[in-house]
This record gives C-alpha cells, sequence and structure tokens, in this order.
C-alpha cells in the first residue's frame, strides 16, 4: 500500500462579483499581493476564518489510495452560511481523481463554526476554494 500524505496545502479565495480575484496571490517575483481593501476578504477575522476552514478540512482529507502520485488541486465551488454549516460545495473540474475525497473532508468537517460578526461577508457569499495536497 502506497504511503500517502500531505505536505502541503493553500486555501485560495475569490469573491463572486466584478472585482473578484484569488488570494493569496503573488507576483512574478513571487511578492504577496494584498486585497483590495474593501474585498470582503481583505479583513484579519476573514483571513482567520477561513484558515481555520482550510486547516478543518486537511485535518480530515485521506487522499483516495489510487491516487497517482503528484501535487494535486481541487478548486470546489462553495458557500456557507452564518453558523459555518456547508451550503453548496460542488467541484469546479468535473474530470479531477481528487474530488470526491475533498468533498467528502469539506463535509466531514463541517459546520466550520459561527462566522465572526467581522467576517460575516463570508456568509451565504459563494467563492472558490482551491485545496492542494501532495500525493506520494
Amino acid at each position: 500500500m502506497r504511503k500517502l500524505s500531505i505536505l502541503a496545502a493553500v486555501l485560495v479565495l475569490s469573491c463572486a462579483g466584478p472585482k473578484s480575484i484569488p488570494y493569496p496571490v503573488r507576483d512574478p517575483s513571487g511578492n504577496l499581493i494584498e486585497p483590495e481593501p474593501d474585498s470582503c476578504f481583505a479583513s484579519e477575522a476573514a483571513r482567520r476564518y477561513m484558515y481555520g476552514v482550510r486547516e478543518s478540512v486537511l485535518e480530515v482529507w485521506r487522499p483516495p489510495p489510487h491516487a497517482p502520485p503528484g501535487e494535486w488541486q481541487v478548486a470546489i465551488d462553495l458557500r456557507i452560511d452564518a453558523l459555518g454549516n456547508v451550503k453548496l460545495a460542488h467541484p469546479l473540474e468535473a474530470s479531477n481523481p481528487m474530488n470526491d475525497s475533498a468533498l467528502a473532508a469539506l463535509h466531514e468537517a463541517a459546520p466550520f463554526g459561527v462566522v465572526p460578526a467581522e467576517a460575516l461577508c463570508l456568509a451565504e457569499q459563494p467563492f472558490a476554494a482551491t485545496f492542494s495536497v501532495q500525493v506520494r
């Protein structure tokens, strides 16, 4: 049986709307580009909450044993409510072999706890979440 290990994970978020860009974003030199001040994800409370979501998912995510080695990314269209329940979750790439295991981990990890008042912009707002996993 092959050993699977999660070496690194990233949660990239983007708000729906005209100013939608994924965060965190790096320029070609590797410097972090900060979100616009009026962005939903600009607040420290929102970032902390989404970091908690990422960590909760990664604690329970187990890639399938048949997964080929390499780095895999799963992009999920996601919406949570103010209580941290998953209201919508579906993969953005239909052919990704990691979709089912990532969605199962997302649902297993939920609910993520009450969204803080300072980050309520996250509740009921759809965003894209990209999870990365290294399979060995």
